[in-house]
C-alpha cells in the first residue's frame, strides 16, 4: 500500500498498516516525515528526489503497481489523484482520506479497473442518527468495521503498542489555554 502525504493522519495510516502486516510505501514532500514514518514502521519512503513517484512504486511492486492508494494529503493538485491511479495494480483501489483536487482523467483509471473510495470521518455508523444518537448498530455479518468497532480496535493497537502516538506530539497545553494551542496548529 501506498500513504500519500505523512502528517499526523497519514503517520497514524502508516502505523495501522505495519500493525495489519502490510509492505507499506509512503510519500510526502518533507524529509523529516518520511523517516518519522520509517522509524514507526513505514518499510520505504519516496521523496521528490527520487524521482516520479509512479515509477518509483512500479520498481517497489516489482512492476505490478500497489494494491492500493489512501492518499492523506492535502493539496488543490489534480495530479495526487491522477498519480494514486496509475500507481495501482489492475484492480487495485485508491482511499480518499485527505483532501486534493478531484479533476479526475478517465485514463488514469478505467482501463485498470481500479476502485475509487471516500473515506467517511471513523467509518460507517458516522453521519446515521439512528446509529449515532440511537445506537442502532449495524449487523457484524454486514458491516465489520463501524464506527464504534473502528475506535475500539485503534485503542487496542495503542494499548498493545502497535500504534505509537508519542513522536507525533509537537506540544501540550493546558485546557485553559486552547486558543493558543489552535493558534499553534494554525501556523
Amino acid at each position: 500500500f501506498v500513504v500519500l502525504g505523512l502528517g499526523p493522519i497519514g503517520q497514524l495510516v502508516a502505523q495501522l498498516l505495519d500493525a495489519n502486516g502490510c509492505f507499506s510505501i509512503g510519500h510526502d514532500l518533507r524529509k523529516d516525515r518520511l523517516d518519522l514514518a520509517i522509524s514507526l514502521g513505514l518499510r520505504a519512503g519516496i521523496c521528490p528526489e527520487s524521482g516520479d513517484i509512479v515509477d518509483q512504486v512500479m520498481r517497489l511492486t516489482n512492476g505490478f503497481g500497489a494494491d492500493g492508494v489512501l492518499i492523506t494529503a492535502a493539496s488543490q493538485s489534480n495530479s495526487l489523484i491522477s498519480s494514486a491511479f496509475r500507481m495501482c495494480r489492475k484492480r487495485g483501489r485508491v482511499v480518499l482520506i485527505g483532501d486534493v483536487g478531484l479533476n479526475l482523467n478517465r485514463g488514469d483509471f478505467y482501463a485498470k479497473e481500479v476502485d475509487f473510495l471516500v473515506s467517511a470521518s471513523y467509518g460507517p455508523g458516522r453521519y446515521d442518527t439512528a446509529y449515532e444518537e440511537h445506537g442502532t448498530d449495524y449487523p457484524f455479518g454486514y458491516v465489520r468495521w463501524t464506527e464504534n468497532r473502528n475506535m475500539a480496535e485503534y485503542l487496542r493497537l495503542i494499548d498493545a503498542g502497535r500504534v505509537n502516538l508519542q513522536p507525533l506530539l509537537t506540544g501540550s497545553w493546558p485546557i485553559d489555554e486552547a486558543p493558543a494551542a489552535c493558534s499553534a496548529l494554525e501556523s
